[in-house]
């Protein structure tokens, strides 16, 4: 059994073997579902703020403009926050 000792500094935990502070872990479920909800908060929630403007910006738009083929945006940004999600908690 490997024990480790972690301490914080400026309020974040680290790890002395990387000495980089631990990302929490993001529910690839609870991005995905968000965004499925309003395109843009799962990218908010994973940290994506750029993703999250352009989806939030983007879907009202489409929305105006089309009505309900804009549904269809709400499933491609929430098949996106599910990735972003799965690569922040890989890194």
């Amino acid at each position: 059994m490997k024990s480790s000792i972690h301490v914080i500094v400026d309020g974040a935990l680290i790890s002395p073997n990387v000495m980089e502070p631990e990302k929490k872990k993001k529910n690839e479920v609870l991005a995905a579902l968000l965004s499925f909800v309003y395109p843009g908060l799962g990218q908010l929630y994973c940290f994506h703020i750029f993703w999250a403007i352009i989806w939030i910006i983007f879907t009202g738009g489409v929305w105006l403009a089309t009505g309900p083929f804009a549904f269809i945006l709400h499933i491609i940004a929430a098949m996106q926050a599910y990735k972003q999600a799965v690569r922040r908690n890989l890194a």
